[in-house]
């Protein structure tokens, strides 16, 4: 399966034609599937941290605003939620992120 753990992976996980995958922890099919999170206590997946790139010409104020919401990034933070329907599970990231963004202007 060669979708870097997109739907396809999803799919073959929920459907039994796999039973161990390797998908973004903050994939939010992880609570709405009910999939199980496992421990890799040797440290055979290595972490993938969210770097923002963004052009040299970008406004300072811009720049700023990015640099707070990037700060807020952490692997807790982006951990899967419990279980939600899809479109709860949307609207309440976008209410989320609007939260982060009014709070930085």
């Amino acid at each position: 399966m060669e979708d870097s753990g997109g739907p396809l992976t999803v799919k073959a996980l929920t459907d039994g034609t796999v039973d161990v995958a390797d998908i973004y922890s903050s994939d939010p099919a992880i609570g709405v599937k009910d999939l199980v999170i496992l421990s890799d206590p040797q440290m055979l997946i290595l972490p993938q941290n969210v770097t923002p790139l963004v052009s040299a010409s970008l406004p300072a104020i811009a720049a700023t605003a990015i640099n707070r919401v990037s700060a807020l990034l952490t692997p807790t933070s982006c951990a899967p939620q419990p279980a939600l329907h899809r479109r709860e599970a949307q609207l309440q990231g976008h209410r989320h992120r609007l939260a982060h963004l009014q709070k930085l202007l």
